[in-house]
């Protein structure tokens, strides 16, 4: 694998074009060859594909492409993924095939669904809006969902939409304005969807933002207040498989998980894993259910009662004090308020022990299992790797708050090998990360330029997870982190590169509220749910459809991948950053929106 400093990958930029660069601080312990002709179809486990790695064939392909110059009609180029680097195979001017890149660790099983996205079924063919709403405008919002379509042009579809936004902006000012899609995106650093949305509503006067994540809300907030950060970043590896003598997968899958990037991978991870299993390291799955990791390493499974973690973890503690085994000095040089804690755990405040007797009765696991466990972990260099799932429930930021207590009152925190990490089962963390640039993107946090009404009424950004209760009920005031939040009344909502109605509970809460706002446009490729639900569709390209550029691995900065259009966009699909540059024009703010950059500009 070519190692590239900063110097010579711009040089070769300027030179050649790029295709893939990569520069590893480090690599991937036990790297193999991957899967490549023939790859299984998109069954199984994650964890099957990682063991069983197979020959490439002699691929015979180029290694450097001009940026913007793929062969569109026919052979093969380069691109990347949320699920990785990929060589799209076009024959006649259609993607037949995909191959996986030749140093991707573990390629993704899902490889033959994505080779036949651009061509689903579910594609927005066309620009689309809703019958009614074309007839009567926001009175017919009550049919969303249950409504005609009907095809209209581009111009026809822009210019509804942006005079809504005018109208909206102009009446009601940006608080009005819902713009903050949440979702997986097209991961390029230039059709991103949701900043180029963003960076065109704070440019003609804001929008309703939101904070926090579906994925990691609890301990996003939480953390901060533990450790002094929300994401702290894992214990390396090559660390964990020198020092460790217990790696403990607590409510993670990262086999699975780590197919995954926000950016785009190479699955460094299914390298580590490989070693991991033939180090003899004994590895403990504490999970409900059986996981395709823990199976994979031959884990010893402990499956406690869902959302009882906690008090597997309080009797583990109340052990390892009652045994004298709790590291005071590391309690007393590193962590404030133990002496607190420790009067809950021994009864003191609440007249409950919580011995392991107490915690089997709760999480199902035998009270000499929890004894056993806890002196296991303290007698023996332990890494607890923690996954996100079990902190989205409610007060789910508990578990990790417990989590990171329970490394304390081991004692391991900062010795090589030990303490607990949080992102281990996501984008690969814990992979060593290299030097090389990191690329920026088109940034969406730009100041308004439009004088249209500025005028706030309620809070300027409101919890993800809350903005079904902002649509229901505007002007109530709730308790966040601390702080008052006051909703705002929606009226206008724009979601791009997203699905809600896939993610946010209580569906039919949601549908209930997705009807309050005057106006819905969606910027997506597929007629998700939330599309269903929209007044105005507009068809975005996939990633297949257009350029871009991007990092790969949004932790371990493996280097840069230049994402190549292997195929015309289909039917009547554009690129992101064309759908929102035309919506900026008709806006009267194009100059500030582009920069005077089209689409290869920016990537350049």
């Amino acid at each position: 694998m070519t190692k590239l400093s900063r110097r010579t990958f711009i040089a070769a930029s300027m030179a050649t074009g790029v295709g893939a660069a990569t520069s590893h601080a480090a690599e991937p312990t036990a790297p193999t060859q991957n899967n490549a002709a023939n790859y299984p179809a998109a069954t199984g486990s994650a964890a099957q594909y990682a063991a069983n790695p197979q020959p490439l064939p002699d691929l015979a392909l180029t290694e450097t492409f001009s940026l913007g110059k793929s062969p569109i009609n026919e052979g093969s180029c380069i691109t990347a993924c949320r699920w990785g680097l990929v060589r799209p195979q076009v024959r006649g001017g259609k993607m037949v095939a995909l191959l996986p890149f030749e140093y991707d660790y573990a390629p993704t099983p899902n490889m033959n669904s994505l080779c036949e996205l651009p061509y689903s079924p579910s594609r927005i063919r066309f620009p689309m809006v809703r019958e009614s709403y074309l007839k009567n405008g926001p009175a017919s919002r009550d049919k969303r969902g249950n409504d005609r379509w009907v095809r209209v042009t581009w111009d026809q579809a822009l210019d509804l939409v942006a005079k809504e936004m005018k109208r909206v902006y102009k009446d009601y000012g940006p608080s009005s304005m819902f713009g903050r899609s949440y979702g997986w995106m097209s991961t390029g650093k230039i059709n991103a969807a949701i900043n180029l949305q963003q960076r065109l509503l704070n440019l003609c006067g804001g929008f309703i933002g939101c904070i926090n994540s579906y994925s990691t809300a609890a301990i996003g907030r939480i953390l901060p207040y533990v450790i002094g950060v929300a994401d702290p970043r894992s214990t390396s590896w090559d660390n964990v498989l020198k020092n460790s003598k217990r790696v403990v997968l607590w409510g993670c899958d990262p086999l699975v998980t780590n197919d995954i990037d926000w950016l785009t991978t190479l699955h460094n991870g299914a390298g580590y894993f490989r070693a991991l299993k033939e180090s003899g390291i004994k590895t403990i799955d504490i999970n409900p259910i059986r996981t395709d990791t823990g199976e994979y390493l031959g884990s010893e499974w402990i499956a406690p009662v869902p959302g009882t973690d906690c008090a597997l973890m309080l009797g583990m503690i109340y052990e390892l004090e009652k045994s004298g085994k709790a590291d005071k000095e590391f309690l007393k040089k590193y962590t404030s308020g133990y002496d607190k804690f420790l009067d809950y755990v021994l009864g003191k405040s609440d007249n409950t022990p919580k011995t392991p007797e107490w915690a089997a009765k709760i999480t199902g696991v035998p009270a000499e299992k929890i004894v056993s466990l806890a002196h296991e972990l303290q007698e023996n260099r332990t890494m607890i790797m923690m996954g996100w799932g079990i902190q989205r429930i409610q007060f789910g930021e508990q578990p990790h708050w417990m989590g990171f207590t329970l490394a304390s009152v081991l004692g391991q925190i900062g010795l090589p090998g030990g303490g607990i990490g949080t992102n281990y089962q996501y984008s690969n963390g814990g992979s060593p990360v290299a030097y090389g640039p990191f690329l920026g993107g088109i940034s969406g946090a730009v100041k308004p330029v439009l004088p249209f009404n500025q005028n706030w009424k309620g809070s300027k950004v409101i919890p993800v997870a809350r903005f079904v209760e902002c649509f229901l009920h505007p002007g109530k005031t709730i308790d966040f982190n601390g702080t008052k939040v006051t909703y705002p009344e929606v009226k206008m909502v724009m979601w791009a590169g997203g699905n809600p109605f896939a993610h946010q509970p209580q569906t039919n809460k949601l549908a209930e509220a997705w009807k309050k706002p005057e106006t819905v446009v969606v910027t997506d490729n597929v007629w998700t749910a939330t599309a269903r639900h929209a007044d105005i569709v507009l068809p975005a390209t996939t990633q297949f459809e257009h350029n871009d550029i991007t990092n790969i691995g949004t932790y371990s900065n493996d280097g840069l991948v230049a994402m190549q259009q292997a195929i015309e966009p289909q039917w009547e699909s554009k690129p992101d950053y064309w759908i929102f540059s035309q919506l900026a024009k008709r806006m009267g703010c194009e100059q500030q929106f582009t920069e005077g950059l089209d689409e290869m500009g920016w990537i350049k």
